[in-house]
């Protein structure tokens, strides 16, 4: 954008003073970004474009008082024109010093002073001067063509239009400097940005660096302490193992089988860490084989029932009529994801009933198998629901709490259907407690009713899905 734009307002008519005026003009917008800055960040191109600005000037005044002597202007006029050129030098010395040393003038003011000077300067002395010398140059007297100039310079229509130009320039300036000053705080603001968000994107990278490196040690500390873990755990499963099959006294079997269970139930747990180890370091793969889906469901619901009816539940087993008896999958991770729904929903619930649909949809080459339980425990409250899928999370996490495991269960769930490209998710049904289990079922003594009183939290019944 150019502060000063030549025109035909500003052409006198002689070649030689236009050409200057030309290369004035030019020095004057080529100075401008630079002035409107401050001189500290700016003060070597600043101090160029000056000294080039104001030898210009000097060189263009002496090319008019070379005329003015040549053609023997009336003195009236050229000890005028000389005097303006005089403190036109005077005033920039005083103002760029300001502006330099002092700097309480601002860039913007020294621009705008010499914009409006070297316009009303055009418009005014320079166009009575070129008159003078067409006069002159026509026959006339310089006596005659000073007054002749002076005349027609006091025309009211052309001082008006005079007056106007130099306004409409000065208004111009005062934009011009604002518009630039503006300009040159948002190229502040945006280098600044930029190294803001450089320096932000590097910490970024390094806390995921960090955040990775951490996951990893994670993953590998998990998997080295499960190994670990797992060969004495094998050494103890099997000679226990070995020592049922060889004492026959009661007291002394019934201790072995209870180190067996605790023994399998710890086997479980390291098999679940590990799992969820690859899970996280994408290294555990799915062995997709032909299975029978009535086999897998019988074991699994065998399992459920003698579970839930030791907890003194009812377990309710509703497939639709149209499930195929082979499909292809990995069945032993359908097992196990259906595995721990179902024994999360027994362990849960403490009245009532637990339920597992089964169905199918989609084509004969391409079926997707559904899962569903359900179960009539306390449910879950909103913030719970948030946790549910979270590995190593538990609804109660204080130390008296009721129910066992390490938090695995779901995750898993959650992780081995995302890798089979399916989804695990709860349903919310209204807020209410449901009954799936006939009206003749008592209740037993061991798990009464609960009394009835205000409850703080707003819980929903759990209905985990496989899809």
């Amino acid at each position: 954008m150019s502060l000063i734009t030549w025109n035909d307002y500003f052409v006198t008519g002689i070649d030689i003073i236009d050409e200057q005026h030309r290369w004035l003009i030019d020095l004057i917008n080529q100075a401008a970004p630079m002035l409107v800055l401050p001189y500290a960040s700016s003060n070597q191109a600043a101090d160029e474009l000056l000294g080039r600005l104001t030898d210009y000037a000097v060189f263009h005044f002496q090319t008019e008082h070379r005329l003015m002597a040549e053609y023997a202007i009336d003195p009236r006029h050229s000890q005028h024109h000389q005097h303006s050129h005089g403190e036109f030098a005077a005033r920039v010395a005083e103002m760029r010093k300001r502006y330099e040393a002092d700097g309480d003038v601002s860039g913007g003011e020294l621009l705008t002073f010499l914009a409006n000077w070297l316009v009303f300067h055009i418009l005014s002395d320079d166009k009575v001067l070129t008159r003078q010398l067409k006069a002159i140059q026509e026959g006339s007297s310089p006596e005659e063509a000073f007054d002749k100039a002076e005349g027609k310079q006091s025309d009211p229509a052309q001082q008006a239009q005079t007056k106007a130009l130099i306004d409409l320039y000065q208004l111009i300036n005062i934009q011009y400097s604002h518009l630039q000053a503006a300009n040159q705080e948002l190229e502040k603001h945006r280098h600044h940005l930029e190294t803001l968000v450089t320096q932000r994107t590097a910490q970024l990278a390094q806390a995921r660096d960090l955040a990775e490196a951490a996951s990893r040690a994670k993953s590998a500390f998990l998997a080295n302490i499960s190994h670990e873990f797992r060969t004495p755990m094998n050494a103890i499963a099997g000679m226990n193992w070995s020592l049922l099959h060889q004492i026959d006294d009661p007291a002394q079997r019934e201790k072995l089988q209870i180190i067996a269970k605790a023994a399998k139930h710890l086997q479980t747990m390291l098999a679940e860490v590990l799992d969820m180890v690859k899970l996280e370091s994408e290294a555990l793969t799915l062995e997709p084989l032909d299975f029978s889906l009535k086999a897998l469901l019988a074991r699994c619901c065998e399992e459920a029932r003698n579970n839930a009816a030791r907890n003194g539940l009812e377990f309710i087993y509703a497939p639709a009529p149209d499930l195929p008896d082979m499909l292809h999958g990995d069945a032993r991770r359908i097992a196990q994801m259906l595995g721990h729904l179902l024994s999360n929903a027994v362990k849960f619930t403490t009245l009532g009933c637990v339920s597992l649909s089964v169905s199918v949809t989609g084509e004969a080459d391409a079926m997707d198998l559904h899962l569903e339980v359900e179960d009539t425990g306390q449910g879950l409250s909103r913030e719970d629901i948030g946790r549910l899928f979270q590995p190593f999370e538990q609804v109660d996490v204080s130390t008296k709490r009721t129910h066992g495991g390490a938090g695995l269960g779901l995750a898993l769930c959650k992780r081995l259907a995302n890798l089979m490209r399916r989804r695990c998710r709860r349903h919310c049904p209204e807020p209410q407690r449901r009954r799936c289990c006939s009206d003749r079922r008592k209740r037993s003594a061991a798990h009464p009713e609960a009394p009835a009183g205000p409850d703080r939290r707003r819980r929903y019944p759990r209905a985990l899905a496989l899809a």
